[in-house]
């Protein structure tokens, strides 16, 4: 019933292409941000993983992350522990990421020569880059199974455009903001495949609708 009434909302501005901005109340400072779909986020605030609801405003905690530990998602929280060593040949590795999934067991241990951070996990990929400031940046692709890695480009960095947007201000405070009108055409598309799956009319196992415009 709430979804539907929000989508009907949404057909009430449509038409005006409505764009609403709003600063989350009591979050400053935070180091991670995931879209989970088109009407979640999660923010990373120290050790505390939040849930938004974009349209509600409103905001729980789901979860922790520990100390080195980045934060990623795919239907359910998975984390990366990061280690950083000394090293002083080539046979000895650098970088040691940890895989857990939403329970923290060990998926997988993935150790490294190169000094390396991640800037996405999910429960397949990692995509890392160079942790280090004063050496030439490269990006990698690693297999969360194999540890398998290869070096991947910029132009190569395809990154999802999202209809949400969430920034930080220079006060560290939290906005985010979205199209009606790009938020409606989603809501729409997704509600009517789901009347679609509920009448039978096509299989459960279609892609849902993307989360672009």
């Amino acid at each position: 019933m709430e979804y539907l009434k929000a989508v009907i909302y949404f057909l009430s501005v449509l038409i005006s292409g409505e764009r609403t901005e709003y600063m989350v109340a009591n979050i400053v400072d935070i180091q991670q941000v995931i879209y989970v779909d088109i009407d979640t986020a999660l923010l990373v605030n120290e050790k505390d993983i939040l849930q938004l609801d974009v349209l509600s405003r409103k905001v729980k905690k789901v979860g922790e992350r520990g100390s080195n530990e980045f934060v990623g998602y795919y239907e359910g929280l998975v984390f990366c522990r990061i280690e950083h060593y000394i090293i002083g040949s080539e046979d000895e590795f650098s970088t040691k990421f940890t895989v857990l999934d939403e329970e923290r067991d060990v998926v997988s241990e993935l150790q490294f020569f190169e000094t390396i951070r991640p800037l996405y996990i999910d429960n397949d990929i990692v995509i890392a880059t160079t942790a280090v400031d004063f050496l030439e940046r490269h990006f990698y692709k690693i297999s969360v199974e194999s540890g398998e890695m290869e070096e991947i480009f910029l132009e190569d960095l395809v990154k999802k455009k999202n209809v949400v947007a969430v920034r930080e201000d220079v006060f560290g405070n939290v906005w985010v903001s979205y199209s009606t009108r790009d938020m409606a055409k989603i809501m729409i598309a997704t509600l009517k495949l789901n009347l679609k799956i509920m009448l039978n009319i096509i299989p459960m196992n279609v892609p849902r609708p993307a989360f672009t415009p």
